[in-house]
């Protein structure tokens, strides 16, 4: 039988654990604030650069601090830029795109454990990706059946187009990374049906960022995939089509039930995943109970018996 003084114990190593998850969602909560701010401006940059671009003018400049600003949040908090790259709907999709593409080929890159030099110029690379989209007859881009052959022949010239554009920074690792994106391990690819190691890693972290950007962003022809559809597409591909090294990189930040899924344990309990964990079958969920926000981390002890058991759309 407890004592009073065990009891005593026992309640205030609760209000610490409830105190303490309180100021995490508290500190949290403050961060999405400026993630949010940081997000909408380098939104606006990058219809800017592209604006540009279409003038023919690279605002390197511009390119860099967007690159720097998402590296610094990307520092502070990976999980909660994660969560924001599906909130937006824009009607010209590379704005969101590129940017889209850009966060998680440098969150892949940290993984990789990439220098700063190295950080930047993939970020630069994965902005830039589709910039030879903006020479593609908008009608064919916005075009909601099926292209025809002579279309789907236009639209991957992007690739020649943009390698082109970007020669003028005179790097040869970002002109690879354009040029190569849509090339595949299996030769299966575009422009030049290039296999395996002859396509540059740099490429080859953009195609995975490219592809799970675009399932999981909405598009004038078709609604955007659950986050959990798109990594199974990502996954799929990579048995040959992607590198499946880096695949499994991103997996250790975006898990099988990815940031923002809503998911069911089989507690009953259904909650939103925040947060990666080592093991991509157990990340951290938040639910809501009594209007409070509770946290279940399932790789903790605690948790152990309590399982993901399917996911809510």
């Amino acid at each position: 039988m407890e004592t009073l003084e065990s009891i005593k114990k026992h309640k205030i190593l609760q209000v610490e654990i409830e105190s303490k998850e309180k100021n995490i969602f508290e500190e949290e909560k403050e961060q999405k604030k400026t993630f949010k701010k940081d997000y909408t401006k380098a939104l606006e940059n990058s219809k800017e650069i592209m604006n540009s671009l279409k003038n023919g003018k690279i605002e390197a400049k511009k390119i860099e601090d967007t690159i720097n600003m998402t590296l610094n949040n990307l520092e502070k908090n990976e999980d909660i830029l994660l969560s924001l790259l599906e909130a937006q709907k824009e009607k010209q999709y590379i704005y969101q795109h590129s940017l889209n593409t850009m966060a998680i080929a440098l969150i892949i890159g940290r993984t990789l454990n990439y220098s700063e030099e190295k950080l930047s110029t993939l970020g630069k690379g994965a902005f830039l990706h589709d910039i030879g989209m903006l020479d593609i007859d908008e009608k064919i881009l916005s075009k909601k059946g099926k292209l025809t052959e002579e279309e789907k022949e236009k639209v991957e010239r992007h690739t020649i187009y943009g390698a082109e554009k970007v020669k003028v920074l005179n790097d040869e690792e970002i002109m690879k990374i354009v040029s190569m994106h849509h090339e595949r391990l299996d030769g299966s690819g575009y422009p030049n049906g290039l296999k395996g190691e002859e396509i540059s890693e740099g490429a080859r972290i953009v195609a995975v960022a490219d592809l799970y950007a675009a399932l999981t962003e909405y598009r004038e022809y078709r609604d955007k995939f659950y986050a959990y559809d798109a990594m199974k597409m990502v996954m799929e591909a990579s048995a040959e089509k992607l590198d499946f090294r880096i695949t499994k990189k991103f997996l250790t930040k975006m898990p099988i039930y990815p940031i923002n899924s809503i998911v069911e344990l089989n507690t009953g309990e259904i909650g939103k995943v925040v947060k990666a964990n080592e093991n991509p079958f157990r990340p951290i969920i938040d639910k809501e109970e009594n209007g409070k926000e509770i946290r279940i981390d399932l790789k903790e002890k605690k948790n152990l018996t309590k399982y993901i058991k399917g996911i809510k759309k």
